[in-house]
């Protein structure tokens, strides 16, 4: 485990309502801080940042973490199992109206799942509290900027007093040992990113990134993806990305470089059970998400910008509900990728595509 990362966990946070500024630190990438308070420049050339070996030595620390400080505990309790989703919901809502980062509720919802997990939350007032104050603090260490906390107060509707949160904080603090920068999907998302071929263009990680960020959501919203490591999640994310973009944008062989270096840098095969398993339930959760069609026209927006279609009209009909729409038997996944990978075929579920043939 690495010390410099330890010393970060192990620093006190600021006081409740203060405003922050992250330091990132040379392995602040295993945090969710270094990963998501610097939104505008993520896409960036991937030939002058690309370090296989820092990669994945930041990979291997990060799912040492997520196995043991940070390690995940499941949702039993049907009721609670609600209401987890719909707080968490409120803080995406919070995050919007505030205009802040929405990645910093995954490191919320962690922090959430420890208050029900552990006993510091009992009553529905105890949950609203909970939430709160989880995503006060996770603002404090992952954006770059916090909530006031009178402002937070309202927006409890009174359910809560500034001394609650406090007291709330302090009990959190404790229970986590002051561990507190738990890998997200989001922070492994950042990651795999690095492993794109230099060939895929700016735009195609553009529309990798719009794609994978609203897949991502939800792996947080959803407490089914408790059981699983935001590792694999991460990786599944990046797979229905991948899915979801034509192969005029991403052509076959670049694909395959991507499933190459997951492989040998980030120890995931593509055909791994678990993998797949964490793929088809990604699959139906967005069939039946609103978030689908949010989904959709950004594929299309970019691939029409990026000249493939002059006409989004008929863009966004190739990318109907009716093309992605899944039964349970008949999913689209890695196993069939890798089949059509091998014989040269079309990638994906857009199988009407006109994409050209490119041999690897």
């Amino acid at each position: 485990m690495n010390t410099q990362q330890d010393e970060q966990d192990q620093h006190p946070t600021p006081p409740v309502g203060t405003v922050v500024m992250i330091q990132e630190s040379p392995i602040s990438s295993t945090s969710t801080s270094s990963i998501t308070s610097r939104h505008a420049s993520r896409i960036r050339p991937r030939a002058a940042m690309f370090d296989m070996e820092e990669v994945q030595l930041t990979l291997d620390q990060m799912r040492i973490k997520e196995q043991t400080i940070y390690k995940r505990t499941e949702c039993d309790n049907e009721l609670h199992c609600l209401w987890r989703k719909m707080l968490l919901e409120w803080m995406y809502f919070v995050v919007d109206h505030c205009k802040l980062q929405r990645p910093s509720v995954a490191a919320a919802a962690f922090f959430l799942d420890v208050c029900m997990s552990r006993g510091l939350c009992q009553t529905r007032e105890d949950h609203q509290l909970a939430a709160a104050t989880s995503l006060q603090l996770a603002l404090k260490t992952v954006d770059t900027a916090v909530i006031k906390l009178e402002k937070l107060v309202k927006l409890g509707r009174g359910q809560f007093t500034e001394d609650d949160v406090a007291d709330m904080e302090r009990r959190i603090l404790k229970e986590l040992s002051w561990h507190v920068h738990p890998p997200s999907t989001y922070c492994f998302l950042r990651q795999y990113e690095l492993l794109i071929p230099n060939g895929v263009s700016d735009l195609a990680k553009e529309m990798m990134e719009e794609v994978t960020k609203i897949v991502a959501e939800l792996t947080v919203l959803e407490d089914q993806y408790l059981r699983y490591d935001p590792s694999v999640l991460g990786y599944a994310t990046m797979l229905l990305g991948l899915e979801m973009i034509p192969e005029d944008v991403i052509p076959v062989y670049l694909r395959q470089c991507f499933f190459v270096r997951m492989s040998a840098v980030a120890n995931l095969d593509s055909s791994s059970p678990i993998v797949l398993e964490v793929f088809d339930r990604l699959q139906i959760s967005l069939d039946e998400s609103c978030n689908l069609e949010t989904v959709l026209d950004a594929v299309a927006a970019r691939s029409c910008q990026a000249g493939i279609d002059d006409d989004l009209e008929r863009y966004q009909s190739k990318l109907s509900r009716s093309d992605i729409h899944h039964t349970a038997g008949t999913h689209f996944s890695p196993r069939d990728v890798k089949v059509r990978i091998g014989r040269g075929g079309s990638f994906g579920s857009y199988d009407s595509m006109s994409a050209p043939s490119v041999s690897p």
